[in-house]
């Protein structure tokens, strides 16, 4: 009897454990898209996993604004690029026409 609760202990402990590793793992590799980890330990553990599942959430929102920002910046640099441009083909060829259209962006 005392073997058998010996067990049950080893898998309330483990379980947790092995979860997270799985889901560090995801992460390691880039899986920002992994499910939240339930646990029902209100321990050390339990504790563990819902940061585990926070730092999740937040790098979700870190990567969704790192993605906004980086594609506001290449908009905004494609204006400037064509508008330099422009503003160089109109300086070097007196001809402003083409330099409006910025025909070669």
């Amino acid at each position: 009897m005392l073997w058998q609760s010996h067990i049950l202990l080893a898998e309330w402990i483990s379980r947790p454990i092995n979860l997270a590793s799985a889901a560090i793992d995801r992460l390691a590799g880039g899986d920002l898209g992994q499910r939240e980890i339930k646990v029902k330990n209100r321990d050390e553990l339990g504790n563990f996993i819902s940061s585990l599942n926070k730092m999740v959430i937040d790098l979700r929102s870190v990567v969704s604004l790192v993605r906004s920002t980086s594609d506001q910046v290449a908009s905004s640099s494609e204006g400037l690029g064509c508008e330099c441009r422009a503003k160089f083909f109109s300086f070097r060829t007196g001809c402003s026409y083409f330099a409006k259209k910025c025909f070669w962006h």
